[in-house]
């Protein structure tokens, strides 16, 4: 069922966050794609979003974390690249609204 909310465990941290947010971007707000596309590239596409946002704002994360991800879901680079388009509408997207809040709040 559908409830039009993330939730992630609390110690799941930033990153993870990020990933759910590219799914809701990607995929739950496009039903044209939550239906077509396959699990495997649904998450290619949330965890290179992830991954691009986090070395945007130059988050400390594990090295292996989005290689190794990846790599368990079977992705290549043809897989990866299939999808950069969408890949790189949600970072900007993610990235745009983090430095829209950034400079409304400067700390």
């Amino acid at each position: 069922m559908c409830t039009n909310k993330i939730q992630v465990v609390e110690k799941a941290g930033t990153r993870t966050l990020v990933h759910e947010l590219a799914h809701e971007l990607l995929h739950w707000k496009r039903p044209e794609l939550r239906l077509t596309l396959s699990h495997q590239q649904k998450e290619i596409e949330a965890d290179a979003t992830a991954y691009v946002v986090a070395q945007y704002f130059n988050m400390t994360l594990d090295a292996n974390a989005t290689p190794n991800y990846l790599a368990l879901k079977y992705a290549d680079s043809k897989a990866i690249l299939a999808c950069f388009t969408r890949i790189r509408e949600a970072s900007v997207e993610i990235i745009t609204a983090i430095e829209s809040v950034k400079a409304q709040n400067p700390a």
